[in-house]
């Protein structure tokens, strides 16, 4: 009994060994010659080894095992890669499976090494198929006829475009030129100091349809024709006032001393001679007075502008003959209308410099 007891543990003892004696047998020892004590022992170094890495693979999590199948299959000879992909399997449901040690069967128990996952299906790559395209039929000589009589066709047009783009920019030139020459001669004419205000603001207005212009010398030429238009009527309601107060002057009546005689002869002589007598000072002083308004507005009317002294005693004679309060609706002064004129001669000048 002791000896079978000790034969059964030596038995459950040595499953593994005798394994991996099987696994790692050459062909050379397929003889029964017993192993030397050292053999022994580097038999059970690499059983040991074995086992720890069946070990440290059982225990490792899923990612590390994926790790090292990836390791293990970049290591690998491509032969190898070409082999496993071409197995008896499909190639679209081909599997790297990675050897793994084999069940152990003792007397006493049995003992399974689990299976490592297997890895993904490696697909490889479609093979692109290159397909023989059928070559087109050749044109036939009415085809070709029509396509070349397209093609002058096209060449006239655009030759036809061409000229009439050349004539455009022609035209265009001639435009522009046109264009210069007439501002040139309006704004000589607005820097001509015999220009009035009214040809002033006439001037100025064909200058902003000019569409050769920016649009800041078109706001320009605008404000110059607003201040133009605006001077000259102020000139006219300012000369129409002072005809309106010298019309409001009395004028004297004067009568003939020689009465009419009857006879016709006497009549007629005395029609030809006429005695009257003499104004009187106030007559006299209002004829004046009323002479220097007439001036004054025909002045005004063709802008020859009075001195300011002349203009202060002008205002100042109204005032005493019609009253402080009289609304003469005349200017104090008319260095502001004489102030334009000179800006909007100037403006003229610098275009023309440009």
């Amino acid at each position: 009994m002791a000896e079978s007891k000790n034969e059964q543990e030596a038995e459950q003892e040595t499953p593994i060994q005798d394994t991996a004696r099987k696994d790692v047998e050459t062909p050379e020892n397929d003889t029964n010659t017993p192993l030397s004590s050292h053999g022994k022992r580097w038999l059970l170094l690499l059983l040991i080894m074995v086992s720890l890495l069946l070990l440290g693979w059982f225990l490792s999590s899923q990612n590390m095992r994926q790790q090292w199948i990836d390791i293990v299959i970049n290591h690998m000879p491509p032969q190898a890669i070409n082999k496993m992909n071409h197995s008896s399997e499909p190639a679209s449901s081909s599997v790297i499976s990675i050897p793994v040690p084999a069940m152990h069967v003792s007397s006493g128990n049995i003992e399974t090494v689990p299976q490592p996952p297997k890895l993904s299906p490696v697909v490889p790559e479609p093979v692109p198929s290159f397909q023989n395209n059928s070559a087109h039929p050749a044109a036939t000589s009415k085809e070709i006829n029509v396509l070349i009589a397209t093609i002058h066709d096209l060449q006239n047009k655009v030759e036809s475009l061409q000229g009439k783009q050349a004539d455009l920019t022609a035209l265009r030139r001639a435009l522009d030129a046109r264009q210069r020459l007439e501002l040139r001669a309006r704004l000589r004419w607005i820097a001509n100091p015999q220009a009035s205000l009214s040809q002033m603001a006439s001037f100025w207005q064909d200058i902003t349809l000019l569409p050769m212009l920016s649009e800041n010398k078109q706001r320009e030429a605008g404000s110059m024709r607003q201040l133009a238009a605006e001077d000259a009527g102020h000139l006219k309601l300012w000369s129409k006032k002072l005809k309106q107060l010298a019309a409001a002057l009395p004028v004297p009546i004067h009568q003939d001393i020689i009465p009419k005689p009857e006879n016709p002869v006497f009549s007629w002589l005395t029609g030809r001679i006429h005695l009257r007598p003499a104004p009187t000072p106030e007559q006299q002083a209002a004829s004046q007075f009323r002479a220097r308004l007439l001036n004054t507005a025909h002045a005004l009317t063709l802008e020859v502008w009075p001195t300011h002294r002349a203009w202060r005693r002008l205002l100042a004679d109204l005032r005493e003959r019609f009253g402080d309060d009289a609304d003469l609706a005349l200017p104090e002064h008319l260095d502001g209308i004489q102030k334009d004129i000179t800006r909007m001669r100037k403006t003229a000048t610098v275009w023309l410099g440009q």
